[in-house]
């Protein structure tokens, strides 16, 4: 046996992403959202974006959680979807460090962990560190989107009508 390449894997995942692929009414979203998505496997980062612009969302990648708090801290996102384990700085100090700018600086921007433990206990530690909900991989569609569709949609009038208090306090 020889080890999969990528092509191999990408041929696997996405016929469950192709257009007939059965997709609850509800799990569209009339306004499409800015996620990062803070992901170091290569194959997981192309199977949540295919998923992601299935349903009209607006995706940055970033390769691991140092790279995941610079980005949010330089651009509004209306959700992070952020893996557990990646190199140079991990999920949870990733969110623990978001989450500690958001008390200095005001705001909380939904973080849905992406892991692939399954075990009990694992959605609470997610949630323990700051995380708002948890998905397991390898990602499902139905899961991802029904998970973000937990959190509401932020509303645009407000962008335009409230000064960005995020780069108010930006030095």
């Amino acid at each position: 046996n020889t080890p999969a390449t990528l092509p191999d894997l990408m041929n696997a995942l996405l016929p469950a992403l192709e257009s007939h692929a059965t997709v609850p009414s509800d799990f569209t979203r009339h306004q499409p959202l800015d996620i990062l998505l803070a992901e170091d496997n290569i194959v997981n980062q192309k199977l949540a974006l295919k998923i992601l612009e299935k349903f009209g969302h607006r995706v940055e990648i970033v390769s691991n959680g140092k790279l995941a708090v610079e980005a949010f801290k330089s651009k509004r996102y209306d959700l992070i979807l952020m893996d557990v384990q990646m190199p140079i700085m991990g999920g949870f100090e990733a969110t623990q460090n978001i989450r500690e700018w958001e008390k200095e600086h005001g705001g909380r921007i939904p973080i849905i962990a992406l892991t692939a433990h399954a075990m009990i206990g694992d959605r609470d530690k997610c949630l323990s560190f700051g995380m708002d909900e948890y998905v397991t991989k390898p990602l499902r569609m139905n899961d991802l989107i029904a998970t973000i569709n937990k959190f509401p949609v932020r509303n645009p009038i407000e962008d335009l009508t409230m000064p960005d208090e995020r780069n108010a306090h930006q030095v």
